[in-house]
């Protein structure tokens, strides 16, 4: 796990994200979605650039709202095709 150096109020989920300062594209990194201070920030850490803060949103609320209105998608009844990976 690596370390993080600043403090957050409240984690809300991980996910995977590119780092935006090497830019290396064929490279996930593990990412956190947190707030401080009622913003949104992806929590990034890059084994070769380090730990990075990249702001998404300037309101918790507003996000959150955004993120309930979302709804997962649903599934077909019948698939057209035959699943061969996945």
């Amino acid at each position: 796990m690596p370390y993080y150096a600043e403090d957050y109020d409240l984690y809300l989920t991980a996910t995977q994200s590119f780092c935006h300062k090497c830019n290396n594209l064929h490279r996930l990194i593990d990412t956190h979605i947190v707030t401080k201070n009622n913003e949104v920030f992806l929590r990034k850490f890059c084994p070769k650039c380090g730990e990075s803060m990249v702001k998404i949103s300037t309101d918790y609320e507003y996000y959150k709202r955004c993120n309930d209105y979302l709804k997962k998608p649903d599934l077909p009844e019948k698939h057209l095709t035959k699943m061969l990976k996945g």
